[in-house]
């Protein structure tokens, strides 16, 4: 297996164990109350008898770290599978920007939380909210290697 596909089938990996964080994970807590990634893109309601309050909206900004990180996804698995057919520099950059953009959307998600109703300023990040922007600057520093590869 040459370094290139290497360092591919890492980020790939890196990039599906992001995603299971994402959609597990918890990323800001306060007290006994938890809001999870999931729940900061796409919003939640609570029915309080007969009435739904909505804690959070839907958040563009929340979900476009998950669209980038599955479109990088995608853009991995086919380098990986098919090395011929994106053997650009181009795709290459591209994956190198998606994950830098997404890095900072995530880095910035506490602050693209819609909420009306119920002030954030007190949640802190859990840990998994502190380390999985850390974890696709990681990923970043794998492409741009495999990017100075070539």
């Amino acid at each position: 297996m040459k370094k290139n596909q290497l360092l591919n089938l890492l980020s790939i990996l890196l990039l599906i164990a992001i995603l299971i964080l994402w959609f597990v994970g918890d990323v800001l807590v306060y007290s006994s109350s938890t809001i999870s990634y999931l729940k900061s893109a796409f919003g939640y309601s609570e029915a309080i008898g007969p009435i739904t309050v909505t804690i959070i909206g839907f958040s563009f900004l929340n979900f476009l770290p998950l669209l980038l990180i599955v479109l990088n996804l995608l853009i991995l698995l086919l380098k990986y599978l098919k090395p011929k057919l994106l053997a650009q520099n181009t795709v290459s950059g591209l994956s190198v920007i998606l994950m830098l953009a997404g890095a900072v959307l995530l880095f910035l998600n506490k602050s693209f939380i819609v909420s009306k109703n119920f002030p954030l300023k007190d949640y802190q990040l859990t840990t998994i909210g502190k380390v999985l922007p850390f974890i696709l600057i990681f990923n970043l520093v794998l492409q741009l290697l495999n990017y100075q590869k070539k």
